[in-house]
């Protein structure tokens, strides 16, 4: 898979791109008709500066695929959660209807990757600081195959 960055209106971001590099690769790895992400960074509308957007669209034969993801935390979250053993990509999606609700849909190898991998580690710690607050009150967690 070829792979196009773009930064927009924000400096470019080594471990950003790293971190989608490969996360794609797993995707290209799993479905392997994706023969190109053009990924596009932008800065949000926050006056922090830490509200970054991340567009991806993939070039694969049939119909066309995209994907948004927006929030202040996701850059460092992303980092730990990519960086788990049995760890497949994850989508951070937010409510169309309510303001400040999120739906957190994390891929994984297995159960085990992740109820005990995971939540029993120090990692788990420091993502439910960046990421808890956005759901509240915690949400149950499911499993599905």
């Amino acid at each position: 898979m070829t792979i196009h960055f773009q930064y927009v209106h924000m400096p470019e971001s080594e471990s950003l791109s790293e971190i989608v590099t490969r996360n794609l690769q797993k995707l290209a790895h799993k479905y392997e008709s994706v023969i190109r992400a053009d990924v596009f960074f932008k800065q949000g509308q926050g006056n922090d500066g830490n509200d970054k957007i991340c567009e991806i669209q993939l070039s694969a034969p049939g119909p066309r695929i995209f994907a948004k993801s927006t929030e202040n935390n996701f850059e460092k979250a992303s980092r730990i959660i990519s960086s788990m053993n049995g760890y497949i990509p994850h989508e951070l999606k937010k409510c169309i209807e309510v303001k400040d609700k999120y739906m957190l849909l994390v891929n994984w190898e297995t159960l085990e990757h992740h109820e005990i991998g995971f939540r029993k580690s120090p990692e788990y710690h420091e993502l439910k600081t960046l990421l808890h607050h956005f759901y509240e009150p915690f949400p149950t967690v499911l499993h599905y195959q």
